[in-house]
């Protein structure tokens, strides 16, 4: 029991110090011509973020897409209480899921998270 406990302590740990954000909030995630706009609130904890990724499941495949910031904010932020604002350029592609992934620097230690994933409404 003992043993297992010390499994998950440390598994928790692990979970907290490369936790880059919490408490995301997806506002709005809707269709527009050409893509996808997704609005979410979340709170910048720590590490030094290096890149976005939007990625979309296609027939079972995942398929990178490019998206464009609408708030003018691309790049680190302090941490605190903050607003992705963002349109997916899926083109003519109709995903099944959009996903948003994101690359951090927490400590010298590269960290990757799923931001959020939205089923798309067909």
């Amino acid at each position: 029991m003992a043993v297992i406990l010390t499994i998950f302590y440390e598994g928790y740990l692990f979970i907290v110090r490369d936790n880059p954000y919490k408490d995301v909030v997806v506002v709005e995630f809707t269709h527009i011509e050409g893509g996808y706009y997704l609005e979410a609130n979340f709170t910048k904890t720590k590490c030094e973020f290096e890149e976005l990724y939007a990625f979309g499941k296609v027939g079972g495949e995942w398929v990178y897409f490019d998206w464009e910031p609408l708030n003018g904010e691309h790049g680190d932020r302090p941490s605190g209480e903050h607003t992705l604002q963002i349109n997916i350029l899926t083109g003519k592609i109709h995903p099944d899921l959009i996903e948003i992934r994101t690359r951090h620097d927490c400590d010298g230690k590269r960290t990757d998270r799923i931001f959020t994933t939205q089923d798309v409404e067909t």
